[in-house]
């Protein structure tokens, strides 16, 4: 290529991308901020069970939250595309065990899972597992960033281990790294903090003492108990797309025969996040598809984890 063909090539090329980039600027001039309180019009009036393992134990909602263009919030349904999709699941491992999820009305609205075991285990450490999880999927029309979100009572004090794992989501609904295993009480070794790209883990040990006698005792919550879910906290750049995010709650039997009942609760209080209309919209997945591993079965995988891990 002669040397006028190159700098003529190389000015298209320049010419191009400022093209490109003059199309691209008023997407991030439009970017809106937005927060999703769970009290807002279509979310249930008082206290209601959404899944629970003595009934329904799935359940898929999809909400239409803000304006499709301003991305204001709405105060009524305006016919405008789904923004955020809700998908539920619970289950249990034990005859003891109960698992649901409810939404309550307590401060500003909160998705709740209420997790415990009825009736004291004929063995000590019986390990039976109750799980809980809600995923939010945001719709395919917006593109999201900088989310965040509020959780309580993660990993609380108690007689039973109460644990979360928390997680974003990339557009079209799979994970930034593969999803960490918490195998059983006795043979994880406890932690707190972001094990992989989009994943943080809520689950120290010291939260009950005990384990293993008669009789369990409450210890101390965990340090990221309460907690605010950012990019940052796991390890993702800030302005990174988000297609959503997942919030797994379990609770692990160690009681001794001692014992008696046991009920621990975990929430979801808040999301926040930058939108902007998506050009390049990727359809979304059924999100219980790709990141709802049957929560069973997940149980499962923990069991067979921590069985190569006693070997």
């Amino acid at each position: 290529m002669k040397l006028g063909e190159f700098q003529h090539s190389c000015l298209k090329a320049r010419l191009l991308c400022l093209a490109v980039l003059a199309t691209l600027a008023p997407w991030a001039a439009n970017a809106a901020p937005v927060t999703i309180q769970l009290n807002e019009y279509p979310f249930p009036g008082s206290n209601t069970t959404i899944v629970d393992t003595n009934g329904s134990s799935s359940f898929s909602v999809a909400y239409n939250l803000i304006h499709d263009t301003t991305f204001a919030s709405l105060p009524f349904d305006d016919g405008g595309l789904p923004d955020v999709i809700f998908d539920f699941a619970v289950g249990t491992t034990g005859s003891l065990g109960r698992s649901r999820v409810q939404w309550q009305t307590a401060s500003s609205g909160r998705f709740t899972n209420i997790q415990g075991f009825q009736g004291a285990p004929g063995t000590n450490n019986p390990g039976s597992l109750n799980s809980a999880m809600t995923a939010i999927t945001f719709g395919s029309h917006l593109l999201v960033t900088d989310v965040e979100a509020v959780f309580s009572s993660l990993n609380t004090a108690g007689i039973s281990w109460e644990y979360a794992i928390l997680g974003f989501l990339q557009p079209g609904g799979n994970p930034f790294s593969p999803m960490p295993v918490v195998s059983s009480y006795n043979s994880y070794p406890g932690f707190t903090g972001s094990p992989g790209q989009g994943w943080y883990v809520a689950a120290s040990k010291g939260t009950v003492t005990g384990v293993g006698t008669s009789n369990t005792a409450t210890g101390s919550s965990g340090p990221s108990n309460n907690f605010t879910m950012t990019l940052g906290s796991v390890g993702l750049a800030p302005g990174t797309p988000i297609g959503g995010l997942v919030f797994y709650s379990f609770v692990e039997d160690v009681r001794g025969m001692g014992n008696g009942n046991t009920e621990l609760t975990s929430s979801l209080l808040q999301i926040s996040f930058d939108a902007q209309a998506n050009t390049s919209a990727i359809p979304e997945p059924s999100t219980l598809v790709l990141i709802g591993l049957p929560l069973l079965g997940l149980g499962l995988a923990r069991r067979r984890a921590a069985q190569r891990h006693r070997c």
